[in-house]
């Protein structure tokens, strides 16, 4: 019986710890509970999924949504960048 909870247990940490790394969580816990320890091992060195935009795959990102920034340069002036929030690029810069 204790050798029932401590599987269940790994499939747990594996279900959360996968989870945590942006994974499918149900099958994670299907995964974890089939196959415990090994699955709970396995959640560990699973790399961290990557969020990509729709729009900004393959650069056809129309960069509708942008942001800036602003940081003081070593000369004295403000630099200022406007990003895309979908795809990360540089829409365009200027000094003032």
């Amino acid at each position: 019986m204790e050798g029932f909870i401590a599987w269940e247990i790994c499939g747990i940490i594996a279900v959360i710890v996968a989870a945590r790394k942006g994974r499918s969580a149900c099958l994670w816990l299907i995964f974890g509970l089939w196959f415990g320890p090994i699955a709970m091992l396995v959640s560990f060195f699973v790399p961290r999924k990557e969020k990509i935009s729709s729009e900004a795959d393959n650069g056809r990102c129309r960069h509708d949504d942008t942001y800036e920034e602003s940081r003081h340069s070593s000369d004295g002036y403000m630099k200022f960048r406007t990003r895309c929030r979908a795809c990360g690029q540089v829409v365009s810069s200027h000094r003032a």
